[in-house]
């Protein structure tokens, strides 16, 4: 990898950074010393004080002026990147890296080729292309003459033999292709094993496949798949935001056909977003556009159907149930050469079980064999099998018990109730960095299951539509506040921490300008009544924009009224903005270097980030505080949602965490009971 391409993958940090803080340190250095040096001559104290302010005033001045021309010049230089011929490609490169070492994580995490995929069997759906709830789009406008058989298209694959299905799919006109399928079928999964084999025999003129979840595509704020594609690509991945590429690039890159946009869940929206989604690919996609979609086969009929067309140029699969053999196979690779007598047994009952399509009227399986085989029929069904009951110390014999397994859907919830517990049991926690795929620390089975338990219900219980949708799949951490907590609360907490820490601001202040003694008894009455009534005004005005900048800035003015102030003439300084007044600052007798290191960055930052559109960090602060105290979820939420992604319960996109299946949350959310 080269110098500008590493520099890329590290967010474009570079020189700069660096050199801010030699600039930094050395003011700080200048500060001291002429500050230091007049304390010995007469008038020491005083004389050091404004000289002191002075400096301090140029170095702030100075680092003003070299923080806005640091902003300059790295606009100036993204913007000749984007100019410059080779920054596209350079930003796919650092794109596909960053993807492939994303999903191959993620890949490593679900097992996926521990000893090889599953070998679920693919093909396009039988109906005629002039059925009324027809799927896929003409022949011709999916593969190019003499492709397609008999004015068809028919196609086979196999998600054992990835390569064959990545090859078909080059193959074709505008390589577009719609994943459909049942619950638990394995469309994510086909989805993301064509997106790394795309990505690791990927041509330099071929454009990065990225996977994101459809769900969080609103079509009335971004009609058009390539603005939001580049939205997206910019906040989940810092790296295209360097220095050396840029939000340009991202915008180029998408814009030209260089992104294969992998969507996946069309059915996790509801069922009017769904149809929406069909119509505005069809007016987004262009010629070289690629695309990749999956859905379930009942939402995605009725979104076509609503929309009144299919996705232009895209093939479609669905896949076939597994047999009852194939799935012994499989689950006879997975286990030791000599796995004991009870899995011998299973595995002899699951061969000899036709599938349910080959049976012969009254001659099906039934009781647990029946159940066993059902559940194995589907990639999702088969992990949980192996996760569950491959697990040394399984009870293995239960699996025959018909009582308590009496059809197919009482075994999966068996299986769902018992799988965090035994991905806990064999996944030991490790503290090495080299070691991704295990968590950091050992949980409770019982507390993550609670704690899931209420994520699960949080997402699905409060975001549930009217017309029946599931509500939402993707957690967001900058959401969590606003979908827990009312507006209410979030002011009135974050006035009375405003308030408290101006309140013990201004005492400390005049603690250090005018003695403990003379000003300890005052600072308390004032300072903590003028500050709890600054912090209710803070809070008042929660919603108002660029507060960091605006409480640095009455800070530093604060501190510049303060040192010509007459000593004996208290007052007050009030800023307006937007017609209401948002901060109130004391003004504060005529001291120097106390006052400058305490006031300003106490008063301007507690202020400024409480105010204004930087508060979704301090407001998730107080959400998970809330939560933890009710149980609901742990302090250190994003800690806790790491270990799960190790674990393999959750999985990440970007910055957004999903339950790694949604049939997982769907069952925690139906079994989850708040705490007592």
């Amino acid at each position: 990898m080269n110098a500008a391409k590493m520099a890329a993958m590290r967010g474009g940090k570079g020189w700069w950074p660096w050199a801010v803080a030699g600039a930094g340190l050395a003011g700080l250095v200048l500060l001291l010393v002429v500050t230091a040096v007049p304390l010995g001559g007469k008038d020491g104290l005083q004389t050091s004080a404004d000289t002191g302010q002075v400096t301090g005033l140029l170095i702030a001045a100075g680092t003003a002026a070299a923080m806005l021309a640091g902003w300059a010049l790295r606009t100036s230089r993204a913007t000749r990147a984007v100019a410059a011929t080779g920054a596209v490609t350079q930003a796919k490169d650092v794109l596909a890296e960053v993807v492939a070492e994303q999903w191959q994580h993620e890949a490593r995490l679900r097992s996926l080729d521990d000893p090889d995929p599953i070998p679920v069997r693919w093909r396009t759906p039988e109906q005629p292309p002039t059925a009324a709830t027809a799927l896929m789009d003409h022949p011709a406008n999916i593969e190019p003459a003499g492709v397609s058989a008999a004015g068809g298209v028919w196609w086979t694959a196999s998600s054992a033999d990835i390569g064959a299905l990545a090859d078909r799919f080059r193959r074709t006109r505008r390589r577009r292709l719609v994943i459909l399928g049942g619950p638990g079928t394995g469309k994510t999964t086909l989805a993301m094993q064509l997106l790394l084999h795309l990505l690791a025999t990927r041509a330099p003129e071929e454009p990065v496949p990225v996977l994101l979840p459809v769900a969080g595509w609103d079509t009335e704020e971004h009609p058009r798949l390539h603005d939001w594609l580049s939205n997206r690509l910019a906040r989940d991945h810092p790296a295209l935001r360097s220095a050396d590429l840029g939000i340009d690039a991202v915008r180029a890159m998408t814009a030209r056909g260089h992104i294969l946009a992998v969507l996946d869940g069309l059915d996790e929206l509801p069922p009017p977003a769904q149809s929406k989604v069909i119509i505005a690919l069809n007016r987004s996609l262009g010629g070289d556009d690629q695309l990749i979609l999956t859905s379930r086969t009942t939402e995605f009929t009725t979104a076509v159907t609503a929309a009144g067309n299919v996705i232009t140029s895209a093939a479609v699969l669905e896949p076939r149930p597994l047999d009852p053999a194939a799935a012994a196979e499989y689950l006879t690779r997975c286990l030791p050469p000599h796995p004991g007598s009870v899995w011998q047994d299973i595995l002899a009952a699951l061969r000899i079980t036709l599938p349910p399509d080959q049976a012969l009227p009254g001659s099906a399986a039934s009781g647990p064999v029946a159940a066993l085989a059902d559940v194995a029929a589907t990639p999702l069904g088969l992990w949980l099998l192996r996760t569950v009951y491959i697990a040394p110390g399984a009870n293995l014999s239960e699996l025959a018990d018909s009582v308590r397994f009496p059809d197919s859907a009482a075994l999966r919830a068996h299986l769902f109730d018992h799988l965090i517990g035994a991905l806990i049991a064999t996944r030991e926690p490790s503290k090495n960095s080299a070691d991704p795929f295990r968590p950091r620390r050992r949980h409770d089975p019982a507390q993550v299951q609670r704690w899931l338990g209420y994520l699960a219900h949080h997402l699905s219980g409060r975001f549930a539509t009217a017309d029946g949708g599931p509500g939402v799949r993707d957690f967001a951490w900058w959401r969590l506040a606003a979908t827990t907590l009312t507006s209410v609360r979030i002011r009135l907490t974050a006035g009375i921490a405003v308030g408290l820490t101006v309140g013990f601001t201004i005492w400390l202040t005049g603690v250090l300008t005018n003695g403990l003694k003379d000003r300890f008894a005052i600072g308390l009455k004032d300072g903590f009544a003028f500050g709890l009534t600054d912090g209710f005004a803070v809070a008042a005005a929660y919603q108002a924009s660029y507060g960091l900048t605006v409480g640095l800035t009455v800070g530093f003015a604060v501190i510049l009224r303060a040192s010509y102030w007459p000593q004996d003439a208290p007052g007050f300084v009030h800023l307006r903005l937007r017609g209401r007044v948002m901060l109130f600052a004391r003004i504060i007798p005529r001291k120097g270097v106390a006052t400058a290191l305490v006031v300003w960055p106490a008063f301007g930052l507690t202020v400024g980030l409480t105010v204004g559109r930087h508060h979704a960090w301090p407001a998730y602060l107080i959400a998970t505080f809330w939560l933890a105290q009710r149980r609901r979820l742990p302090l250190r939420l994003m800690v806790f949602l790491d270990d799960a992604h190790r674990l393999g319960l959750l999985r990440a996109v970007g910055p957004i965490y999903q339950f790694r299946h949604a049939e997982l949350q769907d069952h925690l959310t139906a079994t989850y009971q708040p705490p007592a």
